[in-house]
């Protein structure tokens, strides 16, 4: 099979399960593409593979908006395509799996198949400024349960892309009154986190932050890293600065930092 993976990832667990993805399909003999969504990407050559498979971490209950963007302003129509949804998330999914697979709906794809991914959550993990080797260790204890289910995935993918039968996703009623304040509470106060983002003394300006930046958002001025408004606070400049440099305030200096795995 011709098989797409599109993904979006900030921390880095949703990339580790799109290239594990990726790299056991082309193991398999399948001819895959594997692209990361980022503003001003070109998805032109979709409609010419058999599947596509999109992944997404949770933010605030919905996918992210980087990727949803991508979707509804580069993703050509197509006409019942299939398509497999995967999302990485670090406490409850909320309803992000209906705003995504209706986004795909929207331009001809159906639903096939979702595989969900309960790992470590990386903005907690950011967020708790005293971290010990203890609160990391239960922090990113889901990851444990990864390696079995990531191992049966790709199987599970391609299953699905071959039979194309569209998959009825169940909207998650028991969490919505939860998620929606919580959510609520995080887009009124996100601007206020923004703010938090500097660049220390390890700092060389190598410009890593820069590119890797999926919203175009950080820029280097006057010998200075400057973090413009549009920040999904997704932390991949954060989780990549390859010296450490980036840091949340004056509380993460000292923070063990979470790097993405499989035990």
């Amino acid at each position: 099979m011709k098989i797409f993976v599109l993904y979006f990832s900030g921390g880095g667990n949703t990339q580790l399960v799109a290239h594990h993805l990726f790299n056991r399909l082309k193991q398999m003999g399948h001819d895959v593409r594997i692209r990361f969504a980022r503003k001003g990407i070109s998805l032109g050559d979709v409609p010419e593979f058999d599947g596509l498979v999109v992944g997404s971490p949770v933010y605030a209950y919905s996918p992210a908006q980087t990727l949803m963007e991508v979707i509804e302003q580069s993703m050509p129509t197509v006409s019942d395509k299939p398509s497999f949804i995967f999302l990485t998330y670090g406490g409850l999914v909320g309803n992000a799996h209906i705003e995504l697979a209706n986004a795909l709906k929207n331009r001809g794809f159906k639903i096939v198949g979702l595989e969900e991914f309960l790992m470590a959550d990386t903005l907690f993990l950011m967020l708790l400024f005293g971290l010990t080797k203890p609160t990391k260790w239960l922090a990113e204890l889901p990851n444990r349960s990864i390696p079995k289910r990531l191992s049966q995935f790709p199987e599970k993918v391609v299953r699905s892309l071959r039979d194309g039968t569209e998959i009825e996703l169940k909207y998650r009623r028991y969490s919505q009154k939860l998620t929606d304040f919580i959510a609520q509470k995080f887009h009124r106060f996100k601007p206020k986190l923004i703010e938090n983002f500097r660049a220390d003394e390890r700092c060389d300006l190598c410009g890593v932050c820069v590119a890797v930046c999926p919203r175009k958002n950080i820029e280097i001025c006057n010998g200075q890293v400057i973090w413009g408004v549009d920040c999904e606070l997704c932390l991949r400049c954060y989780t990549l600065c390859p010296r450490d440099a980036i840091q949340f305030g004056k509380w993460t200096r000292h923070v063990i930092k979470y790097k993405p795995y499989i035990p």
